[in-house]
């Protein structure tokens, strides 16, 4: 499978492109190695162990991206779109999972984790890219509706701690 074999050769690319060495190829090596499980796990059967393994595998890839200062980062690679992307894998898990069936964590972690990585991801994009701060708004409307919808109000509600609170206004305004 080409992903699979996408897979390999960034895990050997980060034999050279290490954090101190290189830290934009590691950060970008290891974002495009985060997409490349995010792909593979969107190929299994939705809920199974296998798709919930490549995205923690996923997760993890973008969490090693992040690790690049802000200034490393704006060396050519965009720390935003890595944690709107962690934002997405996060609500994933949590919509494959509901109850926490075969969950590898509690559904309102994951929940909670992708608002935390939306509110990064629009606040570093706003004045710059206006439309994906926009992006990022959206998905954090869709997350607090799919909790609501899966946990409830009460999740919902503890959620909406961890958005800003000049925010919280749009937010109420299009719940």
């Amino acid at each position: 499978m080409l992903l699979e074999a996408a897979i390999a050769a960034y895990r050997q690319a980060l034999a050279y492109r290490t954090l101190p060495a290189d830290p934009v190829g590691y950060g970008a090596t290891q974002n495009n190695l985060g997409t490349a499980y995010w792909d593979l796990g969107r190929q299994y059967p939705s809920g199974t162990a296998q798709q919930q393994q490549a995205w923690l595998q996923a997760i993890a890839a973008y969490e090693a991206a992040l690790r690049l200062s802000p200034e490393q980062s704006a060396q050519g690679f965009d720390r935003w779109a890595t944690h709107h992307s962690l934002g997405v894998v996060y609500e994933q898990l949590a919509i494959q999972a509901p109850g926490g069936k075969g969950a590898a964590m509690r559904p309102a972690d994951p929940f909670q984790r992708a608002i935390d990585h939306y509110v990064q991801a629009m606040t570093g994009w706003q004045g710059e890219q206006a439309a994906l701060a926009e992006t990022a708004f959206q998905s954090i409307l869709n997350n607090l509706r799919q909790q609501a919808q899966a946990l409830g109000i009460e999740a919902q509600q503890k959620s909406l701690a961890h958005i800003p609170a000049a925010l919280l206004p749009a937010v109420w305004r299009q719940l």
